[in-house]
């Protein structure tokens, strides 16, 4: 290595090998090179460990080269292991986790390695792992008393190192999920051909997911590495002792064969998974987008605080950013069962967040909610409702698992929102008639708490159809006529058909049918699917409000078709209009 040559030697004495390391002849002058060299020895020394390399003695040569003594293991180091092919997962599990505990070890008697690497890392003949090479290993020292700061290998460098920040332990452990990567997909995350272009992507870019670089890589192996890869320390593993624990429990997954394979079909289970999508941005501006990556990161991180949860990685579900795939493809991709998406858009100093919960197995959506703020201070902005979301889907009793073969998925669960909150009940019953099964009636809820029904017809460019005086999504598509004329709207488009508050399929009981009501009933529809644009038709009663949407939305609006007496204005006596 840079520091020191490495012989192998025999100890006459006691008749063994050791591994003898000297200091390189032409850095004998560096005052500072000895030093380090010194320090190696002195740190490694003090640390005994059935996972770190034994240190026997330290001297000088009677011509006054130092060395230290170590002891002797035959075998190759990790680097060597990765170049020769893909090592079985099985392999990767026990290595990470050999070295973790030595990690622990090194970290509890305070001392930091700052060079964690596959070349690092010993695997010896009889099965052992040795951590090696001390040699820029430090205690905790500010970045002003340390002139190495920036010090290590730059690929396997954690951000804070690379930005010449003061490090603790869990740059250590940053080092051990790029290892850890390595190790998996044959290659180190960050990459470039000059060192400034690696530390520009350790500091700004998201490596490739491994589930997409390999199969048979276990979900919750991909999200321990993802964790261990947090550009910010305080969103990493904070000890090597909780990735010992997140390693086990795979390992115990594999032997029993219920651990989430990617690629692989996985098995019913009980506990919870959700993956959050990244957020579409709707002005389409970088200002926006920076908003919207932002938002989508913080309510994952927020999410992965909830113990009975477990939630993909920010990086995995970040290979679906500017797409809108279907559920079954990021519940196989990603092996979740919740599935929530979202859109952001700005109107001058103001922000909506809109949020949809969605499980993977019913295809239905089980929760959504729109957030309006100021936006004063983005990241208080970015945490309030993260927070808001977190708490939300905690108490959301139809966040739960795919059903088990022949179980029909639970429909019955309403939930508290921010704006209003209701006690679990059923659905209506008339949900339940076959008319519908075709017609996929699905729910989404006012910011006052109050239930639309609606559903969708056909694929392409969104048309909304704002309903009349009265409407009852089974009995119109149950008609014979009406189905026909929705099916003719549906033609190379996708249409949106919805009951208004109390009536149909909607929550009743509401009777402020009052323009300003029914208008919340369509913009309520249009946030929940997160349209960018759509095209109106409306009908008697549905044309005012679609009039009046045009009217306070036209950037949204791409598409206008009024018709009937409440279009011309004749039977309007509403003030609002």
């Amino acid at each position: 290595g840079v520091m020191g040559v490495v012989y192998k030697a025999e100890d006459p004495r006691l008749g063994r090998f050791v591994a003898l390391k000297f200091l390189p002849p032409h850095m004998m002058a560096n005052e500072r090179a000895k030093q380090r060299f010194l320090a190696e020895a002195r740190a490694a020394s003090a640390l005994d460990h059935p996972n770190i390399c034994t240190i026997h003695d330290i001297g000088q040569t009677t011509g006054g080269r130092l060395y230290f003594a170590m002891a002797y293991y035959d075998g190759q180091t990790l680097a060597d292991r990765i170049a020769a092919g893909p090592l079985p997962i099985d392999d990767v599990l026990g290595i990470a986790a050999e070295v973790s505990r030595g990690l622990s070890h090194a970290h509890a008697a305070g001392v930091i390695h700052r060079d964690i690497k596959p070349s690092n890392i010993l695997l010896t003949s009889n099965g052992q792992v040795k951590v090696l090479d001390f040699g820029l290993a430090k205690r905790n020292l500010s970045p002003a008393s340390d002139p190495d700061t920036r010090a290590g290998t730059v690929s396997y460098m954690s951000p804070e190192q690379a930005g010449g920040e003061k490090v603790d332990l869990r740059s250590d452990l940053w080092s051990l999920g790029v290892t850890l990567y390595e190790a998996i997909a044959g290659r180190p995350p960050f990459r470039g051909e000059y060192a400034d272009a690696i530390i520009y992507s350790i500091l700004n870019e998201h490596p490739e997911p491994i589930t997409g670089l390999r199969t048979g890589v276990p979900i919750e192996l991909e999200r321990i590495v993802d964790k261990a890869l947090e550009k910010r320390c305080d969103d990493r593993y904070q000890h090597s002792d909780d990735i010992v624990v997140d390693l086990q429990r795979i390992q115990r997954g594999m032997e029993s064969g219920s651990a989430r394979i990617s690629g692989v079909t996985p098995r019913p289970r009980s506990l919870p998974t959700i993956a959050v999508l990244p957020f579409a941005n709707m002005n389409r501006d970088a200002d926006n987008e920076f908003f919207a990556e932002g938002i989508a990161e913080d309510i994952t991180r927020a999410l992965t605080k909830i113990e009975w949860l477990s939630v993909a990685a920010h990086n995995s579900a970040l290979q679906f950013k500017g797409e809108t795939p279907e559920l079954q493809d990021v519940g196989q991709r990603l092996g979740v069962d919740n599935v929530l998406v979202g859109s952001v858009r700005r109107a001058g100093n103001r922000v909506r967040v809109t949020v949809r919960l969605s499980n993977v197995a019913s295809g239905y959506d089980v929760w959504s909610d729109r957030y309006d703020r100021v936006m004063d201070d983005v990241f208080q902005i970015q945490d309030e409702i993260s927070q808001a979301v977190a708490e939300t889907l905690k108490g959301e009793v139809a966040l739960r698992p795919e059903p088990e073969p022949g179980e029909t998925p639970d429909r019955t669960a309403v939930r508290e929102t921010s704006a209003g909150s209701f006690s679990t009940r059923e659905l209506p019953r008339t949900h339940q008639t076959t008319a519908t099964a075709s017609l996929d009636v699905r729910y989404c809820t006012r910011q006052d708490g109050v239930r639309i029904a609606y559903a969708t017809v056909g694929k392409g460019p969104p048309l909304v159809f704002p309903p009349g005086w009265i409407s009852h999504l089974e009995e119109s598509w149950a008609n014979p006529s009406q189905r026909a004329f929705y099916e003719a709207l549906a033609r190379g488009r996708t249409l949106v058909i919805y009951d208004k508050h109390g009536t149909g399929l909607s929550d009743r009981g509401r009777k402020d049918f009052t323009l300003e009501a029914e208008l919340s009933d369509l913009e309520t529809v249009i946030d929940h699917l997160a349209f960018d644009s759509v095209a109106l038709v409306g009908i008697s009663q549905g044309g005012p409000v679609a009039a009046a949407y045009a009217a306070e939305h036209p950037d949204r609006v791409s598409g206008l078709v009024v018709c009937g007496g409440y279009a011309s204005g004749g039977a309007i006596s509403t003030p609002d209009v």
